[in-house]
């Protein structure tokens, strides 16, 4: 039983060290951005993608499907 004892306390500090080692930087900062907006890099995606026809047809989908909420 005393031997027990050891064990687990280097156990709790192997995972103390563990849960320290995987915080973040305090000094980062965070950074917020606008609701909507993208600020990231180019997405080509998103440029094949715009156009009229597509987004009414994405706006009517979504009327269906939360149409029961």
């Amino acid at each position: 039983m005393k031997r027990m004892q050891p064990l687990a306390m280097l156990a709790v500090g192997v995972v103390t060290l563990a849960a320290l080692a995987g915080c973040d930087d305090p000094k980062a900062t965070v950074q917020l951005h606008e609701p909507g907006k993208y600020l990231g890099a180019k997405d080509p995606l998103l440029e094949k993608t715009a156009g009229g026809a597509k987004d009414e047809a994405l706006k009517d989908r979504f009327a269906q499907i939360q149409r029961d909420r």
